[in-house]
């Protein structure tokens, strides 16, 4: 290994360091300070550690519910995730349940206002903890690791949504154990945010759209396109059905931001043109994000 190889690795166990760290904390915050206290389910099996805990009376500690809990899981993901991953697993779910008990340990006055307001901030800042976590390639047990395996075979599939769907079954417990059905309702929205800013952490950067435009002036279209907004476009080959003419269809990936300017430009050349927009959750290549960093 010379001594950029050594570097580089040196700066990725760094910056997994930090990473774990963060999302741990965050994830740790929101639970000890807005989920738990308010009796509001962050989902998984932090969810059910939560939910047992206030059934034992605070007998049974959040974090190492957790990891009691998760041993099943690891043991099966042993078989069919790598080492690394699996690795990367293991030291998620410790720090987050080590943190959890850590900051409950400290006692620090929580948050006792609106469930509304509970239930949003808990979400949001457990689903940018969780983000941090998977950026580094590691989860932290539970329905992460449930969802590792799903992607195995469905890869196209956005971790985020694969969380919603499988801890959505937790909020029936959540209306069991609290018996209120209010509890299961602000859990409803706290597990919608955390799987939202999850895969806003993991994705957002690259969250766009994709242009199909049909038009009597493709080449005009595109040279403007390239011209004044500096994406690159294709043209697809296509055929009207009812006039059998052949056409030039334009296709071009987009951030955002960009799409009033593109709007404007098809606007000015050709009004009656054909636009179907597609939303992108991820897009890989020159001017977006780079092949390497895909994990």
């Amino acid at each position: 290994m010379d001594g950029s190889e050594k570097s580089a690795k040196i700066k990725n166990i760094v910056w997994d360091i930090l990473g774990f760290l963060a999302g741990s904390f965050l994830m740790g915050f929101s639970v000890v300070y807005f989920a738990a206290p308010n009796n509001i389910s962050i989902g998984g099996v932090t969810g059910i550690s939560t939910m047992i805990s206030y059934l034992s009376g605070g007998k049974f500690p959040i974090g190492i519910t957790i990891i009691v809990l998760n041993i099943p899981l690891f043991v099966l993901a042993a078989f069919m995730l790598g080492k690394r991953l699996l690795f990367k697993s293991a030291v998620g779910m410790l720090s987050v349940s080590l943190m959890i008990d850590l900051l409950e340990f400290l006692k620090l006055p929580a948050y006792h206002g609106e469930m509304i307001v509970a239930s949003l901030f808990a979400g949001a800042i457990g689903g940018v903890g969780l983000g941090l976590i998977f950026l580094r390639g590691g989860t932290t047990g539970g329905v992460d690791i449930i969802g590792r395996l799903i992607k195995l075979k469905h890869a196209h599939m956005e971790m985020g949504k694969l969380i919603l769907m499988i801890e959505g079954v937790i909020l029936i417990g959540t209306w069991l154990v609290y018996k209120n059905i209010n509890n299961s309702l602000y859990s409803l929205i706290t597990i919608y945010a955390y799987s939202r800013l999850t895969d806003t952490v993991l994705y957002g950067i690259d969250y766009g759209k994709s242009y199909f435009i049909i038009s009597a002036k493709p080449r005009e279209i595109a040279k403007e396109i390239m011209a004044k907004i500096g994406r690159g476009v294709t043209f697809l080959k296509g055929s009207g059905a009812y006039t059998d003419a052949d056409k030039e269809i334009i296709l071009t990936a987009l951030r955002n931001s960009e799409t009033s300017k593109v709007r404007a430009i098809i606007r000015e050349i050709d009004p009656s043109a054909f636009i179907i927009v597609c939303s992108t959750s991820e897009t890989i290549g020159e001017g977006f994000k780079s092949i390497r960093e895909n994990k």
